[in-house]
């Protein structure tokens, strides 16, 4: 195959993805040795996550509220869910995130 001819191939099957956009409020118990921005910036970094913006946050509880959005192929539970799964796995400074289930809302 050439290299105009693969090109071309994943061009096309690049086009046929349907990539999805969803936003929800999700509530994060995190160490409190770390700032809500910090705990923000950590959030950013895992897979989806396209922007995290501060909502709230009760600094010594460790406690704090942020929007979501993310970029995806899945439904919008099931985002939210692999995100939970993601911060809880790989993100140690994060104890607990609960997703607002009735917040999540897709964006056109």
């Amino acid at each position: 195959m050439r290299k105009s001819e693969l090109t071309h191939l994943v061009r096309t099957i690049l086009s046929e993805i349907e990539l999805l956009q969803y936003r929800a409020l999700i509530r994060v118990k995190y160490n409190p040795d770390y700032t809500m921005t910090e705990i923000a910036d950590m959030i950013r970094a895992l897979p989806e996550v396209t922007i995290v913006t501060n909502v709230s946050h009760d600094e010594q509880a460790g406690i704090a509220v942020y929007s979501v959005k993310v970029l995806t192929t899945k439904t919008g539970t099931e985002a939210y869910e692999t995100l939970k799964q993601n911060a809880i796995t790989k993100v140690p400074d994060i104890q607990k995130l609960e997703v607002g289930a009735k917040t999540i809302e897709r964006i056109e």
